[in-house]
């Protein structure tokens, strides 16, 4: 999101502006209240009217997922949840170190020291 990218800029009266920009567009848009939240605390402007509705939607959010057995929900056309971004650790797990799926793979041989 841009307004992100500004904030991490340090360019907060442009981030805040997108915000609303976006707000008044997309008021249901989790991200863009929680960015609005942010930045308003951060600048000291009143920020519970957005806060109240994140709070609410957020409680939604909950509610739709209990519904579905507690299962994460995608828009990616019925891809496994389980799979790609948000599914659980490939390989492994989080213990497994980082290129342990290589190990003992590799057998080193001498170089060929045939002078012809």
């Amino acid at each position: 999101m841009i307004a992100s990218c500004y904030r991490r800029m340090n360019l907060f009266n442009e981030a805040l502006r997108v915000y609303e920009d976006i707000h008044e567009e997309q008021s249901d848009n989790i991200d863009c209240l929680r960015g609005l939240v942010q930045i308003r605390k951060e600048l000291g402007m009143p920020y519970q009217q957005f806060s109240e509705k994140l709070m609410v939607l957020d409680r939604e959010e909950e509610a739709k997922r209990m519904m579905n057995g507690g299962q994460f929900q995608n828009n990616f056309d019925g891809q496994d949840p389980n799979q790609g971004y948000g599914g659980p650790p490939q390989g492994g797990g989080y213990a497994q170190q980082p290129g342990a799926q290589y190990e003992n793979q590799f057998t080193p041989q001498a170089p060929n020291m045939d002078i012809a």
